[in-house]
Formats: structure tokens, C-alpha cells, sequence
């Protein structure tokens, strides 16, 4: 397959699997909530948690791993991606165990001291504790098996074995309505029962797949330079996405400091949408990667610059059609998902999207920024230009305590340039042309996006799911006709043609 029609195609199984994934795990969500009880529920929410807190570790792991060892296969470089990929065992197995011996040693504190768990659920919560850090290590030693297979393009068989997570989750909720043992400690066993068959997925595959993975040795991993490299890339990776989760908790608390709980919850539920629309955009942006960092490592920059437009162009255009209708019928679907929406909600949710949208503009070039391995200023300028929005927003706030949009529109001022002072980076490269950008990119952006926010507001009356499938479609083929160039065009008819011929082949 052409790494074009291969980039189309898995982005296609991203999204499937994003939708099947999000449907099974709001069933079992469900299911696990009423098996439970409240309180069990809150106690696992509570103690389990620490495997959600400190996904971030994971995911930066698995993005570390994968650059190298893509910038290495295009060079044919078996050796140096044998190398690579020791030294990210290695550092994830430290990595592992320090968090654990930490989380281990502020157990006693933390139950006795810190956590409000009722006496009689004490013994349980500690087991539940306990489940989760053999969980945290799983999670985080798969995490280079898992770059391996995004390193080679295997998006289908990491969508599989993400698909199987979801969908083994579920027997474990209804089994929770026949046991007769603790429900609690059954459902954080389950769950960590998971987590080992994800790993074993991974390593399994991995280990019997690809050659860089056959070749792990504790003596022979330690190579200076790799974990270097390794260490300095996750490093400023960390400090980008720190620099999210503190603007996110800054935010939070200046909301808190002036409208009260009330608002925090609102922001609460708002940037729970926002994870869920992030995994739209995250699609995408895994299934063209590799692709980026190879073009950079053979030196075909033009070409990795085309990439990067047309990720961000796609990332931008995959976020718009379910955040439009999502953002004209909020208070519908937010009365459907909850019992009773707190004041402000609305308001927060469909901002929050905008920021999202913001974001993508121009999120191909923090990929070919990746790619070349010049991360440090780009990272320190363009993630921490966001935080400015705290006291910005306090300023407002002090100045104007009733009005909510302000401070909301300074996360917007501030993502926004965060998002153009990713152009500086680029300005001296002879490959890039902020000008191209702009034209390719946000000029053909334009025509789709506003004559789909002008039939939305025309039909907003209408029922929202015949509202949402219409404006989808209106969307998608208005972005189709004026939105993508020729050459974009051309990959996804060369796909299609290419389905429908192995459609009748096999028929």
C-alpha cells in the first residue's frame, strides 16, 4: 500500500475504532456504576485513579520511542534501532518501578491520613491500591511495544488489541451482577487481569513481528547516547504536556476563586468533552507521524512539510464535523447525558471546543518540529505562552467578577498564539512558507466551515439527530469540493478505487 493511501486508511481504522471503543465503554460504565453502588464506584474512581494520572508517562514513552525508531527505519539503521528501543525498556522498567516504590511507600499515609474511605471498605480500597500499581506497571512496560507497532505502521493490529481492552471490560461488568465475593476487589482484579493481556498482545506480536524487539538484554541496554537523546526528548515532552495540565488546574482554581464550585464543575464537565473530541484529533495525527519523522530522517523536507499540512488540515476538518453540530446542540445532548447540567456548562462546553479547534490549526508543524528532534525552545515557547491565560483570566475576573466569557476568551487569545508562534520555529527553513501554510491550509478551510455554520443556524429547530447527520454531511462534502487540493483529493479516490476493487475481486 503507498504510505499516502496507508495514512487515509489508518486513519480510517482510528476513527472506527475511536466510536466503537466510546460506545462499549459508556455501556459498561454504566454497567460497572450500577453494579457497584455509589460508593464502591467512588472508591475505585478514588484509589484507581493513579493508573489514569499518570497515563501521561505512557503516552509520552510510547511518542519518544516511536520517533526514534522511525527516524531510524528509514535510514535502514537496524543497529541503532535495536539500541533505541533497549534504552526505552530500560527507562520505562525505572520509570516503572520508581513511581510504584513511591506509590508504595505513601500508601500507609495515604489511608490512614489523606483519603476519606469508610473504616469497613478500608481492606478492599488497599486491595483496589494494590491492583493498580501491577496495572501502572503493565501499562507503562507495554508502552514501547506499543511505539514499535505505530514505528511500522501497524495501526490495524493496535486497534485490535485496543478494541479487545474495551470489549473484555464488559464481561467483567456483568459478571459483577452474579459474583457473590467483594464486588470492588473482582472489578480492580479484572482490570488488572486486562492490563496484563494488553502487554502480552503487544510483547507477544512485537517479539515474533519485528527484529529490533527480538534483541532486549538488561546488560546490553545502556548505551549513553540513546538514553540521552531518549531522556532529553521525554523530557520537554513532559514539560509541553505539563504545561496543559497546569494552564487546565490554573484555570480551574481561578473559576473556583470567583464563581465558586458551581463553575469547577462546569469546566469538570467541559474538559471531559474535550478528552473525548481530543482522541479525534490524536487519530489522525498517529496514523500520519511516522510517515512525518521518516520524510525528515531521508532528508525529503517539501515533503514533510506537505504532511504536516495536510495533518493539521485534516485534524482540523475531522474535529469540525462532529464540534459543529455538537456546539449548535449542547444543551440537548448535555441534558441527555446528565441529570441535571450545572449552571454554565453549556457555555464552557462549546467554548472549550473552539479551543480545541484553535489548537489544530496548525498542530502538523509540533509533529515535523518532533520529527527534526529540535524540541526544547519550540516546546518551551509555543506550551508556555498557554499558561499566560491564568493570570490573564484573574485580571478579568478582578476586574469583572459576573462575566464568565472573558476569562474563557483569554483561553482562546492564548492557545491561538500558542498555535501562530508554532510558524516562528519554521521561519528560516527554505522548505516552509508561512504564506503556502496559510493558503493551503486555513484559506481552504474557510469556505466548508462557514457555509456549514450558516445551514446549521438555518436548521437548528429541527430534531438533533436528523440536525446532526445533516450538517456531518453538508460538512463533509462542502470541505471535500473546497477544502482539500488536488493531490489530496487524488489519495482518497486512489483509496476507495482501491476498496471497491478488492470489494468485487472477492466477491
Amino acid at each position: 500500500m503507498k504510505h499516502s493511501n496507508k495514512i487515509v486508511f489508518n486513519t480510517i481504522i482510528q476513527y472506527i475504532k475511536v466510536f466503537i471503543s466510546a460506545i462499549i465503554t459508556l455501556y459498561t460504565s454504566r454497567l460497572v456504576l450500577d453494579a457497584l453502588d455509589a460508593s464502591n464506584f467512588g472508591i475505585y474512581s478514588l484509589v484507581g485513579g493513579v493508573v489514569s494520572m499518570l497515563s501521561f508517562i505512557q503516552v509520552t514513552i510510547s511518542t519518544t520511542t516511536q520517533r526514534f525508531l522511525s527516524y531510524y527505519q528509514a535510514k535502514n539503521d537496524e543497529t541503532n534501532q535495536i539500541k533505541y528501543f533497549n534504552s526505552s525498556v530500560l527507562v520505562q522498567l525505572f520509570l516503572a518501578l520508581f513511581l510504584i516504590t513511591i506509590l508504595l511507600l505513601v500508601k500507609d499515609v495515604l489511608f490512614d491520613h489523606i483519603l476519606n474511605i469508610p473504616s469497613e471498605r478500608i481492606f478492599s480500597a488497599k486491595f483496589v491500591y494494590d491492583c493498580m500499581l501491577v496495572s501502572l506497571f503493565f501499562n507503562m512496560i507495554s508502552s514501547s511495544y506499543y511505539a514499535a507497532l505505530i514505528a511500522h505502521e501497524n495501526i490495524l493490529y493496535s486497534t485490535l488489541v485496543q478494541l479487545l481492552d474495551a470489549i473484555l471490560k464488559l464481561p467483567v461488568a456483568i459478571l459483577l451482577y452474579y459474583i457473590s465475593s467483594d464486588k470492588l476487589e473482582f472489578f480492580a482484579m479484572g482490570m488488572c487481569v486486562i492490563y496484563v493481556i494488553n502487554f502480552l498482545f503487544y510483547y507477544l506480536y512485537c517479539v515474533v513481528k519485528y527484529n529490533e524487539c527480538r534483541h532486549f538484554s538488561l546488560t546490553g541496554c545502556f548505551q549513553r547516547n540513546a538514553m540521552k537523546d531518549l531522556l532529553s526528548f521525554m523530557g520537554w515532552t513532559i514539560y509541553g504536556t505539563g504545561c496543559i495540565v497546569l494552564r487546565n488546574q490554573g484555570f480551574a482554581i481561578v473559576l473556583n476563586r470567583f464563581l465558586g464550585a458551581i463553575a469547577n464543575s462546569a469546566y469538570g464537565i467541559a474538559l471531559q468533552i474535550s478528552g473525548q473530541m481530543n482522541f479525534l484529533s490524536s487519530a489522525i495525527m498517529i496514523a500520519i507521524r511516522p510517515q512525518i519523522v521518516r520524510l525528515s530522517s531521508i532528508g525529503s523536507k517539501d515533503k514533510m512539510m506537505r504532511m504536516a499540512e495536510i495533518s493539521s488540515k485534516l485534524s482540523f476538518m475531522l474535529l469540525c464535523v462532529i464540534s459543529i453540530p455538537t456546539i449548535f446542540k449542547m444543551d440537548v445532548l448535555l441534558g441527555l447525558w446528565l441529570k441535571e447540567v450545572p449552571e454554565y456548562t453549556v457555555l464552557f462546553c462549546r467554548l472549550i471546543l473552539i479551543d480545541l479547534l484553535l489548537d489544530a490549526l496548525t498542530i502538523g508543524l509540533v509533529e515535523a518540529n518532533r520529527a527534526n528532534g529540535n524540541i526544547r525552545n519550540f516546546t518551551i515557547v509555543t506550551y508556555s505562552v498557554r499558561l499566560l491565560a491564568i493570570p490573564m483570566a484573574y485580571m478579568l475576573l478582578e476586574y469583572n467578577s459576573k462575566d464568565v466569557v472573558a476569562p474563557f476568551l483569554s483561553l482562546l487569545l492564548f492557545i491561538f498564539l500558542g498555535a501562530i508562534s508554532r510558524f516562528y520555529f519554521f521561519r528560516k527553513e527554505s522548505y516552509f512558507s508561512v504564506h503556502s501554510f496559510i493558503k493551503k491550509v486555513f484559506i481552504k478551510e474557510l469556505p466548508a466551515l462557514i457555509v456549514t455554520i450558516l445551514f446549521a443556524y438555518l436548521i437548528q429547530d429541527i430534531n438533533w439527530v436528523v440536525f446532526f447527520i445533516l450538517t456531518m454531511f453538508v460538512f463533509t462534502v462542502s470541505f471535500y469540493y473546497t477544502g482539500l487540493c488536488i493531490d489530496e483529493k487524488s489519495i482518497i479516490k486512489a483509496l476507495f478505487a482501491k476498496m471497491i476493487f478488492k470489494h468485487k475481486n472477492n466477491g
